[in-house]
């Protein structure tokens, strides 16, 4: 299953959700959401890319008093830091004219796609105001603290999204403490191969201090590790026979 992590290379929040500036309604108020303001590198306007397949649910704002706004949930559901669902995530204050405006209702961008960059419109200054959540979201709502808030039902972004340690560099997280993304564990898989020599072949204690028996011809061994070692001259594979780890030379293996 695939994991949520924040879109952006580099995570510069200047405004998290208990932020006085504006966000602090929309998180004491009931229904309640959860923004926070990421600006990536000075200077530049920065992308958002997508960490997964995601839909285009709603867009709203584009040539209109309303502020740019695109409504996304993922294709399917994914693993977030407390939940397994689909996430839905709202991006806000692009520019008329950019990449976002041109989708559409329906549209799906795809992992790796760049869905948005930071922009103005609404803003005094270049970022994106991003929210997040669990399930489906397509609209806003005011809630008791007169604040303007997503319909869905919200989450911090700390417990929705995962850091990439490979894609986002840490410049200021305000102090909002983001889990790593864990690491795909890969288990090799195993290979078996015959002992091709007539005479058969030494099994070699692992540290090439003896011999510990020789295997029969055509005798079947599970490699673990190919090349393990160069003792004697030879390419050692790390190799099991009958329950005794060893190394022998790789090339009267088939």
């Amino acid at each position: 299953m695939q994991k949520f992590y924040f879109g952006m290379e580099t995570l510069r929040v200047t405004q998290d959700y208990n932020g006085a500036t504006s966000h602090y309604h929309h998180s004491h108020g009931t229904p309640a959401d959860y923004p926070i303001d990421c600006a990536g590198v000075d200077g530049r306007q920065s992308a958002y890319f997508a960490p997964v397949d995601m839909k285009v649910v709603a867009i709203r704002g584009v040539g209109n008093y309303v502020t740019n706004t695109i409504w996304l949930e993922t294709v399917e559901a994914v693993e977030t830091p407390t939940f397994t669902d689909t996430v839905w995530l709202t991006l806000t204050h692009w520019n008329d004219g950019s990449i976002t405006a041109k989708f559409k209702v329906g549209d799906i961008i795809k992992a790796g796609e760049i869905i948005a960059y930071e922009g103005t419109d609404g803003a005094a200054a270049n970022h994106l105001h991003i929210t997040c959540g669990r399930g489906h979201c397509d609209n806003w709502t005011q809630n008791t603290a007169a604040a303007w808030v997503m319909t869905g039902t919200s989450y911090p972004p700390e417990q929705v999204m995962y850091l990439n340690d490979d894609f986002t560099k840490v410049v200021d997280s305000a102090s909002l403490v983001f889990q790593s993304m864990p690491k795909e564990e890969v288990t090799p898989v195993a290979k078996t191969k015959r002992v091709r020599v007539t005479n058969g072949l030494y099994l070699m204690k692992l540290d090439n201090s003896g011999t510990l028996f020789v295997m029969p011809h055509n005798a079947t061994v599970t490699v673990l590790q190919e090349n393990y070692t160069t003792a004697k001259g030879y390419s050692m594979d790390k190799v099991e026979y009958n329950g005794t780890v060893g190394m022998c030379a790789n090339q009267y293996l088939e």
